[in-house]
């Protein structure tokens, strides 16, 4: 192992919602806002990320239970963030 896994790892990443991230575009809803599954893949991307320089070669995460609110519309053009 790197180094030592330990609670407190945190990693922040952003992205900007494009049309193909929207609900329309990934067919979980109808109107061009931000897809609650992009939402998702985001924060199992930061999450998945924020530990990868503490495992071995070969090693990765995998998410298994997700309980989730998206609570707000996020428009094209607007920036989005998950913090793991």
């Amino acid at each position: 192992m790197n180094n030592e896994l330990k609670p407190g790892i945190t990693l922040e990443l952003t992205e900007e919602v494009t049309s193909d991230k929207t609900a329309s575009a990934i067919g979980s809803g109808m109107l061009p806002v931000y897809a609650t599954p992009a939402m998702i893949a985001l924060m199992e991307n930061a999450a998945c990320n924020s530990v990868s320089d503490y495992l071995e070669d070969g090693q990765g995460t995998v998410g298994t239970s997700m309980n989730v609110q998206h609570v707000s519309a996020t428009a094209e053009d607007r920036q989005v963030r998950a913090v793991a």
